[in-house]
């Protein structure tokens, strides 16, 4: 029972974050979206230890890790696609804008998957210890 209670709070979780990084992937809106990011990050690792769930703690991240390498990948794969499906050159303006605006929104991925991973960590083992 405790499995599924963990499976529920993982995935409930990653579809809240999912929204909140929807803005954060943005670079104008990265920088104000960091500390709304960082009090769910927190919340989340709280929540983690106070519904007595501290056992899947390496589950939880581990399961973070691979979703957000995988979406990372999507990511990548479709940029990729856009770029080939496109009927701008490589010289073009507007391509290396829509190209320039992909790669920030990769970086801001990352960017805001590691907040999320480092503060929720941190939070945890606060609140285990």
């Amino acid at each position: 029972m405790q499995i599924l209670f963990f499976l529920g709070f993982f995935l409930v979780s990653y579809a809240l974050l999912l929204q909140i990084m929807r803005f954060s992937t943005y670079h104008k809106y990265f920088l104000y979206m960091l500390p709304p990011l960082m009090m769910y990050a927190f919340l989340a690792g709280y929540l983690l230890y106070h519904f007595g769930l501290s056992d899947f703690f390496i589950w939880y991240v581990i399961f973070m890790l691979t979703l957000f390498s995988l979406r990372k990948k999507k990511e990548k794969k479709l940029m990729g696609a856009m770029e080939s499906l496109t009927e701008l050159t490589q010289s073009d303006p507007q391509f290396v804008l829509i190209k320039k605006s992909g790669e920030n929104s990769l970086k801001y991925f990352t960017y805001s998957a590691i907040v999320y991973l480092v503060i929720f960590s941190i939070s945890f083992l606060y609140f285990y210890n």
